[in-house]
């Protein structure tokens, strides 16, 4: 219904259908409708790069459905690289802007990838090629970074709080012990050295 409702208000050819499109084609995925969820998630693809280009974070959702279907029908290497392309954009998308909400999600992008590739070596279908595993373990250790990022970002957030909230009370303490002594309450000084 909301991929109607979305082809009614914008046309068929919006970008905006590609989100409908690729919740449609994971609730296909759950139901095992592989076909018509492969369809859409190309069609949501082509509208992403259509009107925003290649390397646009709004394609990681649909290539990563891409790669749920091809992994569900036993096509470990096209799924390993609709999981590659996924996580090539989020690391641009990272790289371009880590604090924008793209660059947050990969959805699930690179540990399946490490996933898939660690499959594709033990079952020899990586053909001894390296590629798989040399790009799982890159992929790896920007999982690894990002997380350091994410946590010592974090980090300096609660810093620059904490740091606020004691100017802020050191500010109405040096008010409250600045103002008349007709006015000072010893009891509000205490309260406030306290904090």
């Amino acid at each position: 219904e909301a991929y109607t409702l979305a082809t009614r208000a914008h046309g068929p050819e919006s970008v905006i259908l590609a989100t409908a499109l690729g919740n449609r084609a994971d609730v296909r995925i759950v139901l095992g409708k592989y076909d018509a969820a492969k369809l859409d998630a190309e069609r949501a693809i082509r509208l992403i790069r259509s009107a925003l280009g290649n390397q646009n974070a709004k394609l990681i959702f649909p290539l990563t459905r891409l790669s749920l279907i091809e992994r569900s029908r036993g096509n470990l290497i096209t799924a390993f690289k609709h999981l590659r392309d996924a996580a090539e954009i989020y690391e641009i998308t990272r790289n371009r802007n880590p604090t924008s909400p793209d660059a947050a999600d990969d959805n699930g992008a690179i540990d399946n990838l490490i996933e898939i590739a660690y499959a594709l070596t033990e079952k020899g279908s990586a053909k001894g090629s390296p590629e798989p595993g040399r790009i799982a373990f890159h992929f790896s250790q920007l999982r690894t970074l990002t997380s350091a990022s994410d946590a010592l970002s974090e980090l300096a957030r609660e810093r620059q709080d904490i740091a606020a909230t004691w100017s802020k009370a050191e500010k109405t303490l040096l008010a409250a012990v600045s103002a008349a002594p007709a006015s000072r309450n010893a009891t509000d000084e205490a309260g406030l050295r306290a904090q």
